[in-house]
């Protein structure tokens, strides 16, 4: 599977102003990637204030804890978006905050077996259409031996009448004198 990198910035573009929307701060650097069936998306900072502080006083777990929570409770949200832009069902999510990088990674694992399903159509498509061929090609194979087949057969057949028509001919004929 495939998504252009237009795709993959719109993808990012669109869940960026929905985490603005939701979280009220601006995602810096939003990025979007595909790798297999996993969609990435990826932003540094979209801190709030109380964020910031959490940060500077040394609970960055907490904070952590509560950027999760948060991506917990938004996660339908951002599942809808990710579903309607790549054209694929999400079947599985989850994110996480680092905040030595100050970094939010939100995964979302697309279900492809529609697109593999399309391919695997188009795969058996092909082969049947190749069995066909292979089938009339045999089938020409078949008749054509069996007319030489036939042939042969006519031509024995043939063969024996001549036999046949000499034994008679040599039995209808007197005994030679000579000998």
């Amino acid at each position: 599977m495939q998504l252009g990198d237009a795709a993959l910035e719109r993808i990012a573009a669109t869940l960026s102003d929905l985490y603005y929307m939701l979280y009220e701060e601006r995602a810096v650097d939003p990025r979007a990637s595909l790798t297999g069936n996993m969609l990435a998306f990826v932003f540094e900072d979209g801190l709030s204030v109380a964020d910031e502080w959490l940060l500077g006083s040394g609970r960055s777990e907490r904070l952590r804890e509560f950027r999760r929570s948060f991506f917990e409770v938004v996660s339908g949200e951002l599942v809808e978006v990710v579903g309607g832009l790549t054209g694929m069902p999400v079947t599985y999510s989850f994110s996480g905050f680092d905040p030595m990088t100050r970094t939010t990674h939100a995964i979302f694992v697309l279900d492809v077996t529609q697109l593999y399903g399309a391919e695997q159509r188009r795969a058996v498509l092909n082969w049947s259409e190749q069995v066909r061929r292979n089938a009339r090609r045999l089938q020409e194979q078949h008749r054509a031996t069996i007319e030489v087949h036939q042939a042969l057969k006519e031509q024995l057949r043939s063969k024996r009448e001549d036999v046949r028509r000499w034994e008679r001919d040599d039995a209808a004929q007197p005994p030679s004198d000579e000998g």
